[in-house]
């Protein structure tokens, strides 16, 4: 995602455009269906940012306009994951200082290899695992 790695948000409401016109032409516009493609989208680019710490993307993801659904700012992946455990896995220091900001939920567990954890777990545990350390 090139709007993401160089934080580019007037790239990324070009492509969530086209995106969005594509999918939108396929679906009744203001039905059920697409207002669910709208906020599922929001919320797979809110991960993907995070992951990759593009947090000018992120926040503008988070507040919405310009046609963009705003994402929840506990809005879980496929995965279960919220934002924040995204981007405390990636180490995103801006993501999860917006994120914060924003009154994200610290309490929220991930259930990974039958352990439920913070997303303070997440992070130490994946520096252990970066340094061979586990």
């Amino acid at each position: 995602m090139q709007a993401g790695s160089e934080d580019d948000t007037a790239l990324l409401l070009t492509v969530v455009g086209s995106f969005r016109k594509e999918a939108l032409g396929r679906l009744h516009k203001g039905s059920d269906a697409s207002q669910m493609l709208d906020q599922e989208m929001s919320t797979r680019l809110l991960h993907l940012a995070c992951k990759h710490d593009v947090v000018q993307c992120a926040r503008f993801l988070l507040e919405g306009g310009h046609g963009i659904t705003a994402s929840s700012v506990d809005a879980r992946d496929q995965l279960a994951r919220t934002p924040l455990h995204v981007a405390a896995e990636a180490h995103s220091a801006w993501c999860v200082e917006l994120l914060l900001s924003k009154n994200t939920r610290t309490d929220l567990r991930l259930v990974d290899a039958k352990r439920p954890l913070l997303a303070l777990d997440i992070a130490l545990m994946s520096i252990r695992y970066s340094d061979g350390s586990v």
